[in-house]
C-alpha cells in the first residue's frame, strides 16, 4: 500500500452482533487464513464468525466465568486460546467448540494470551505482575505438562500484554509500571532489556508485518520501535492530545501505517513514519459505533473494530486510486 493510505476509505462491509444486547466486546482476533472472527465478550462467551459474509458460526461457552479478556488462534490446528478475569487460560478446538484444556496457573486476572507462529509456545500476561510461557503440543490443544513452564518476574505492577516476534526469538510484556521487559529465547527467557519509562500504563505491543519494527500504545501515545540486534530504539512517536482515550492499535498491513480506536467512537490513523500526529479518519463511511471502540485487528484488507455496546464492524479498505 501507498502513503497515501490516509486519502482512502474504510467500506462497512457487515455490522455483527446488533442483538447480542448491549455485552462489550473486549478483543478480537483473526484466523491465519483470515476466514474467522473470534470476538471476546464481558459475558464470558467468545462469538466466531465467517468474515466473508458475517454469519455467526458458533458461541464458545461454559469454559469460563468471567469477562473474556483476549483469544489467539494457533498457526497448526483449529485451535483458540483464551483468557479471562477468572484467572484461567483455555484451549479450544473451535471448530467443534469442545474445550481442549484448561490452565490456572496465575493468582490473578489473565489480561492478554498470545501464540508464537510456529505453534508451540503459548504466553501469558496477569494482574500477578508475572507472564508465562507453556509448551504446547502443535495442533493437538494440550499442554505440556510440568517442567516446560517458564515464569517471566520482572514487572512491579500488573502485565497487561505479551507479544512475542514473528521468528519467537523474543517476547515483549508491557506494564501498568510503564515499562515493555525484552525477554529472549537464547537467554532462557530471562529479561535482556527494559524500556520506559513510557506516558502511562502499557496497553499493548504489536508487531509490524512487514518490519523488525513494533508499537506500543502507553497512556494515550503509541511509540514505534526499530530492533537491531539487541538494540530497541524509539523511531517516533505521537499522542492523541485530546480527551478522547485511545483503547487499542493495529497496524495497516503496509507496515507504515498504524489505526487507533478510541473511546470517543472514532477510528483514528497514523502515518508513523513521516506524521506526529494523529488523525480521526474521515472517510469511514457509515461508522455507527455508538459507544466506546475497545479492540481493532486487521484481516487483510478488512479492518474489525467492536464496542463496548456489542456491535462488531468488518470494513472493507479501498485506497484512494480505487474506482
Amino acid at each position: 500500500m501507498s502513503s497515501r493510505i490516509k486519502s482512502g476509505k474504510l467500506r462497512v462491509v457487515h455490522c455483527l452482533g446488533e442483538d447480542h444486547n448491549d455485552v462489550a466486546v473486549l478483543y478480537c482476533a483473526v484466523d491465519p487464513k483470515e476466514e474467522t472472527l473470534a470476538t471476546c465478550c464481558a459475558d464470558g462467551k467468545i462469538n466466531l464468525w465467517t468474515i466473508a459474509t458475517g454469519q455467526n458460526l458458533r458461541t464458545l461457552s461454559g469454559g469460563h466465568t468471567d469477562q473474556i479478556t483476549s483469544c489467539a488462534f494457533s498457526s497448526i490446528g483449529n485451535i483458540l486460546a483464551s483468557s479471562s478475569l477468572d484467572k484461567k487460560v483455555i484451549l479450544w478446538h473451535y471448530k467443534t467448540g469442545k474445550r481442549a484444556s484448561r490452565l490456572e496457573l496465575h493468582s490473578a486476572a489473565v489480561l492478554q494470551c498470545t501464540f508464537s507462529k510456529d505453534g508451540k509456545l503459548l504466553a501469558s500476561a496477569s494482574r500477578d505482575k508475572t507472564a508465562r510461557l507453556y509448551k504446547i503440543r502443535p495442533g493437538s490443544g494440550e499442554f505440556v505438562p510440568g517442567g516446560d513452564i517458564k515464569q517471566l518476574v520482572g514487572h512491579t505492577a500488573a502485565v497487561n500484554c505479551i507479544q512475542f516476534s514473528p521468528d519467537a526469538a523474543m517476547a515483549l510484556t508491557g506494564s501498568d509500571d510503564m515499562t515493555i521487559c525484552v525477554w529472549r529465547q537464547d537467554s532462557d527467557w530471562s529479561c535482556v532489556a527494559t524500556l520506559g519509562k513510557l506516558p502511562g500504563p502499557v496497553k499493548g505491543v504489536i508487531f509490524s508485518p512487514v518490519d523488525p519494527v513494533f508499537a506500543s500504545l502507553a497512556g494515550n501515545s503509541a511509540t514505534v520501535w526499530t530492533m537491531h540486534g539487541t538494540s530497541y530504539n524509539v523511531e517516533n512517536s505521537a499522542d492523541i492530545r485530546s480527551s478522547k482515550q485511545l483503547k487499542a492499535i493495529s497496524f495497516i498491513p503496509d507496515g507504515r501505517h498504524i489505526v487507533g480506536v478510541a473511546s470517543d467512537a472514532t477510528i483514528n490513523i497514523w502515518d508513523s513514519v513521516d506524521d506526529n500526529v494523529w488523525n480521526s479518519w474521515k472517510d469511514t463511511s457509515s461508522n455507527k459505533h455508538n459507544g466506546a471502540i475497545l479492540t481493532c485487528c486487521f484481516a487483510g484488507r478488512n479492518f474489525i473494530s467492536a464496542d463496548e455496546t456489542g456491535c462488531t464492524f468488518v470494513w472493507e479498505l479501498i485506497e484512494s486510486n480505487a474506482k
